[in-house]
């Protein structure tokens, strides 16, 4: 397994993947990407969990428009053998991708400018400290806040999209502190400006033949986990970053053909200036394949390295990410902060449909056996996803088993070097819970009727956030979506948390409430 990561097989697949390899589709087409928050996301995993999407490769996301077209266009093969509940989730999803079926079709689109794809208004009143059910680095006030999102993306020919998504804050209240989550790094000061403009997930991306190369902020989830996965996740800020990969799945000649459809992506991104290490750089590699539409494997490599006067990316961290191997420093000293991971995903058709998937990372890098680079200092996160626990009944679950706990101490998302550790302003840039949690996260998805759907979840979360304490939380949160026959989509969505013993402090309990309303128009 170790060989997975050497020299040569990195090498080897970027350059097969990049200058021999056919795309399996032949849809290679500029197409902005789908924001992670989509409902389109939960919508194709059912889908895919019951048997009705074979193409569909889960452990790289975000989606471009286009690629969930090509997945409709599959589940749509299917519809006779889905239940109603599941026709109505599959109609919806054609009905917000329809011009991009059209394309796969053969109509032609050309260029356009589009000013107004989505627009969102959310309103929010918090009490206490939600900062750990929030998402893509958002803060909110101990109090009432407001977010108004618009969405806009242009394409030039067949060729170039740019993508816009500017949201406006405002809070009326004083913002909630970051927590450390047992990182033992300073945090930074939270932006107490009542009313602010953030730019969220704005990009350019260029598409020639079956490669895609996008320049601008956006975020990236690596691995089949849906509550958070080890190495990549929309817990922080949308990275500002250069993305490289084939948009297309490709099939590699001679006998590399039996690992099945195959996906790579390659990004790298500039950190903060407010660090230890001052703009400290981030690069990563992944690998997506399926030997069989029923098998899904990933291997992942994230490494954060460079800074003010240090080796940059072409002295450094391009070579030791495609290599496997950490640089060292004097004395022995290590100069990069190394992360990877392996994961599998199975689906399952009897006796119930169903999803297993596990997700094994090491955070540092040690040997196997003496002999090659290997992972240490392990985690896992598994997971169980039904998408009908009885037959004939609409409802879904999910279940996420998380440990990163190491015997000798917290290991995940620190380094000694790169002590700000593995963050970005202030938020993990993997799993939200911390770098020395266990959890348990349970969720469950009613469809009743064909416009609505209604959840209910929760998280039992134990931190060791102090050498000698841990922190409690239990989590639990529900929502109701109505989706109209027009443009317009209703939500609304409670969290509650209760924390003991915080940050490690004996007798010290919290706990916080959230209320959200949002109104959405997919124009």
């Amino acid at each position: 397994m170790g060989s997975l990561f050497q020299r040569e097989f990195w090498f080897g697949a970027v350059a097969v993947v990049a200058l021999l390899a056919a795309p399996t589709g032949g849809w290679c087409m500029a197409s902005p990407e789908v924001p992670l928050d989509h409902w389109a996301y939960r919508a194709v995993d059912r889908l895919v969990a019951l048997g009705a999407i074979d193409s569909a490769f889960q452990g790289q996301r975000p989606w471009t428009r286009i690629e969930i077209a090509g997945l409709v266009e599959d589940a749509s093969r299917s519809v006779d053998r889905l239940s109603a509940a599941s026709q109505g989730q599959l109609r919806r999803l054609q009905k917000e991708f329809a011009s991009e079926l059209d394309e796969r079709r053969g109509a032609e689109r050309g260029s356009y400018v589009k000013p107004a794809e989505r627009l969102g208004l959310r309103l929010f009143a918090s009490s206490g400290e939600p900062e750990a059910i929030l998402q893509h680095g958002d803060v909110l006030s101990d109090g009432v806040d407001v977010r108004v999102d618009w969405q806009a993306h242009a394409r030039l020919g067949s060729h170039i999209v740019a993508a816009l998504r500017p949201e406006l804050r405002w809070g009326s209240g004083e913002s909630i502190p970051l927590r450390d989550h047992g990182l033992g790094t300073a945090r930074p000061a939270v932006d107490e400006t009542d009313t602010k403009l953030e730019l969220r997930e704005s990009y350019v991306k260029l598409v020639l033949w079956n490669l895609e190369v996008e320049a601008g902020r956006d975020h990236i989830w690596w691995g089949p986990g849906r509550r958070g996965s080890l190495l990549l996740t929309n817990n922080a800020e949308p990275l500002d970053l250069i993305k490289v990969s084939n948009p297309e799945p490709v099939l590699l000649p001679w006998i590399f053909g039996y690992l099945g459809p195959l996906q790579v992506e390659w990004f790298w991104t500039e950190l903060e200036h407010d660090r230890v290490i001052h703009r400290a750089q981030l690069t990563g590699l992944r690998l997506d394949f399926k030997p069989t539409p029923n098998w899904e494997v990933g291997l992942a490599r994230v490494i954060q390295f460079g800074g003010y006067h240090r080796p940059g990316l072409f002295e450094k961290g391009l070579g030791d990410v495609l290599a496997g191997v950490n640089a060292e420093g004097g004395d022995d000293v290590e100069t990069e902060n190394s992360l990877a991971a392996i994961d599998l995903s199975w689906r399952i058709r009897w006796p119930r449909p169903a999803q297993l998937y596990w997700e094994y990372g090491g955070e540092d890098q040690a040997t196997l056996l003496d002999i090659t680079p290997f992972m240490s200092a392990f985690g896992h996160v598994l997971g169980l996803y039904l998408p009908e626990v009885v037959p004939d009944v609409p409802v879904a679950l999910r279940v996420e088993y998380l440990t990163n706990v190491q015997d000798d101490g917290p290991v995940w998302y620190r380094h000694g070097t790169y002590r700000s550790g593995y963050t970005y302003r202030g938020k993990i840039l993997g799993h939200s819970f911390g770098g020395e949690a266990e959890a348990v996260s349970v969720r469950l998805d009613w469809f009743p009727d064909d416009p609505w759907t209604l959840g209910v979840d929760a998280d039992w979360v134990t931190n060791r956030v102090a050498p000698e304490g841990k922190e409690k939380d239990l989590r639990f949160g529900c929502d109701a979506t109505l989706f109209t026959r027009g443009v317009a989509q209703y939500s609304v969505r409670y969290d509650f948390e209760s924390r003991s013993d915080v940050d490690g402090v004996s007798g010290d309990d919290a706990t916080s409430h959230r209320l959200m309303v949002e109104v959405a128009l997919d124009l």
